[in-house]
């Protein structure tokens, strides 16, 4: 029997420091392809019962001309709940969103997230280290609309975690939540208690096994 041809699995990010006063939230994509083709040998053997003889006959077999087509895949981000306009990879999210929450509040912002390609991808997602390593907040990501109370989805840290979902294929809507401890003293109102913070999405193809 010949062997079956095997297919690998298939799968960059910018960097801009955030404006002042601004949260950033950046995605990144990485894509990874590869293909081969495996020749066909076949192999007979003959006996002659007349002469006695042992003859070996060998063969090959090319494949014929075929077409490989290659996947696309990519990740672009919006505010809101609208498609992402393709190659977008950063977007603001205005500090006035979070300057009025008190302790105990949680404040929730749709952002959606498009992938245009033909490949449906999985993706991930990190804060970058000073928001993870504060402990005044937490930041929390969900598939779908906004709760009107309470957290959902996965709890971010600094290390990436994948998301919880089905794999991104078209547009995405997701509920970004900051929430803020309860414990905060009271003397701390009227300041600043997370100056910024990225949270930076990645996208790889969907794995099947």
């Amino acid at each position: 029997m010949s062997p079956s041809p095997r297919r690998a699995p298939r799968g960059s990010s910018r960097d801009r420091t955030p404006a002042r006063g601004h949260r950033r939230v950046r995605v990144g994509r990485h894509l990874s392809i590869a293909a081969a083709l495996v020749a066909v040998v076949a192999t007979a053997l003959t006996m002659s019962t007349a002469t006695g003889t042992l003859a070996l006959w060998n063969d090959s077999v090319e494949i014929p001309d075929a077409t490989i087509e290659v996947g696309s895949m990519g990740l672009a981000i919006a505010a809101g709940s609208g498609s992402a306009p393709a190659g977008q990879t950063t977007v603001l999210i205005g500090a006035q969103t979070w300057a009025t929450m008190l302790p105990g509040d949680v404040v929730g912002v749709p952002i959606t997230l498009t992938n245009p390609g033909t490949v449906p991808v999985q993706f991930s997602a990190a804060l970058d280290s000073a928001a993870a390593g504060q402990s005044d907040a937490t930041f929390w990501l969900h598939q779908g609309t906004c709760p009107a109370a309470g957290t959902v989805g996965v709890r971010l840290t600094g290390q990436a975690q994948q998301v919880p979902g089905a794999p991104l294929s078209g547009d995405s809507t997701h509920c970004l939540q900051v929430a803020l401890s309860p414990q905060i003293a009271a003397a701390r109102q009227g300041t600043t208690i997370v100056p910024a913070f990225t949270l930076t999405f990645t996208a790889a193809p969907e794995r099947t096994p």
